[in-house]
Formats: C-alpha cells, structure tokens, sequence
C-alpha cells in the first residue's frame, strides 16, 4: 500500500491520476524490490500525464523554450535541458530544488527537465547578463545595485531599467 501522505506521493498526484499512480507505484516497488518512488519519466511513459496537467503545463512549457531559445539567441549564451540525475552528475553541489541554474564556469545555462518555466528561464538568462555588465560597465553594475539597496524599498520598473539602458545606448 502506497502511503498517500508522503510528499512525494502528493507532488506526483498533481501530475497523474492518484489510482494508477498507486498502483503503477506498487508494481514498480514490487519489481524492482525497493521502496523507492519510480522516476517521472517511467510514469509518463507507463500511465501518462493526466490531461489537466498536460493543458494546464504544455503552453508553458512551450513558451518556456520559446523563451530560452530567443534570450539564447539574442544574448549569445548557451543553454541545455537536461535531468536531474545528469545535471547533478556534473554538478555534484545542486539539490533536488533546483530548476535550473547558470553554470559561470561555461557560461552555460543549464534547464532541470520538467522543472523550469518561463520564470526560471528569464531568471537564470539574468545572471550572464548581470555578469556582462559588472565587468563592462562598472557604472551601470553600482547603479543598479544601488537601486536594489535602496532604503525606500523602491525598486526600478521594467521601464525605467529599459529606458536607462537604452539612454546609455545597450
């Protein structure tokens, strides 16, 4: 029996129907003699994802990609999609939390499969772009930090980044 309390029963639940998830669960378990939960993969390719969960998350995931490859395209900064299991292959430090992450070293932004959003892409596409500009424009970096400091709790508007930068022609 499948305890249905558990968290990661409950997150699961979101995505497939609770009573073929239960059962598809326990064959796993008993086959495989663990108690483990089976991978997401193995439950998307096994019993699918309940329709509400596929209209609700296939246009976001589009628009996230759609995303991605344009900031990529435009930013000139590589990303890659991959799983948890690879992404924490390479990178031994990222917990199971992690949507996605830049990799400074490469320069690459790396896209936790089934976990990113058009959030977490715009997100993560801000770290290079900050990076650029600390070490190009010293200036621009103290302002906008400033601006993040500021003891009014203020901060700059989409426009007023956008209209700052382009008077400083970026």
């Amino acid at each position: 029996c499948v305890n249905r309390n558990l968290p990661e029963f409950k997150a699961l639940a979101k995505k497939f129907d609770a009573f073929p998830l239960e059962i598809m669960i326990m064959e796993y378990q008993n086959k495989n003699k663990t108690n483990d939960f089976p991978p997401e993969d193995y439950l998307k390719q096994t019993i699918g994802y309940k329709d509400s969960y596929i209209n609700n998350n296939v246009l976001d995931n589009n628009l996230a990609l759609q995303l991605a490859k344009t900031l990529s395209d435009k930013f000139k900064v590589p990303y890659k999609i991959m799983s948890y299991k690879e992404a924490k292959e390479i990178h031994s430090d990222i917990d199971e939390n992690v949507n996605a992450f830049w990799d400074g070293k490469t320069g690459e932004i790396i896209l936790i499969e089934g976990k990113f959003n058009g959030s977490t892409v715009f997100h993560e596409f801000t770290h290079p772009l900050i990076e650029h500009i600390y070490q190009n424009n010293n200036t621009l970096f103290t302002y906008l930090k400033s601006q993040l400091k500021n003891p009014n709790g203020s901060r700059m508007t989409y426009l007023q980044v956008k209209s700052y930068l382009a008077n400083r022609g970026y």
